[in-house]
């Protein structure tokens, strides 16, 4: 997952865009503009990065497109009520509405492929079902779709809210780890580690 200059995401779409911006999306275009596009959707608690080889190694056929979706990696919470928002109508809900708009912003001119991990699944099948998307293809790996889904561990989070708001940083940092390592298939660099762990 290391980096490379290409899948960098220097671009920003704000949503929503005619009013106060409450989140902020990082992303990337790599490749041709007019060969047939190419969509990489990250999981939870992933980021971009995780695509980056796949982009690189296919963007010389397609126009690929890489982005942080709302609240991790580069992509942010821009304000208090855009963090209650997220957590109170689930982030995933909250995704499909945004990515819905980034991928009307970007204005295709045809169908994409659209590759979705892990809890991403669900983000891209709302995208159809609820925000109109339509897709050429869409390739689900290993994706969370139906619920219920999660970890016993986030309905304990929930419950409990206070008391892992009072966690030490550094032991909060090695719950955040351990979930990262749990979610990998295989063990990461330090550095890819270092990066999926530092938003939260």
């Amino acid at each position: 997952m290391a980096s490379h200059p290409a899948t960098s995401l220097l671009q920003t779409f704000t949503y929503p865009s005619n009013d106060v911006p409450q989140y902020q999306i990082k992303w990337t275009r790599l490749g041709p503009q007019d060969a047939q596009p190419l969509i990489f959707i990250h999981g939870t608690p992933w980021s971009s990065r995780l695509w980056a080889p796949y982009a690189l190694a296919l963007s010389n056929r397609y126009c690929v497109y890489l982005f942080d979706n709302p609240g991790y990696g580069l992509s942010k919470l821009l304000t208090p009520a855009a963090t209650a928002e997220f957590a109170s109508n689930g982030p995933l809900t909250k995704q499909a509405e945004i990515t819905a708009a980034l991928f009307r912003h970007w204005g295709l001119s045809r169908a994409p492929h659209v590759v979705a991990h892990d809890n991403a699944g669900l983000v891209a099948l709302r995208k159809i079902l609820q925000h109109g998307c339509i897709y050429k293809s869409l390739t689900l790996v290993d994706v969370v779709a139906v619920g219920p889904w999660g970890l016993p561990f986030f309905k304990l989070v929930a419950e409990n809210e206070d008391v892992f708001n009072a966690i030490p940083p550094q032991m909060f940092d090695g719950i955040v780890r351990s979930y990262i390592r749990d979610a990998a298939h295989m063990t990461l660099r330090n550095e890819d580690e270092d990066m999926l762990a530092e938003p939260w």
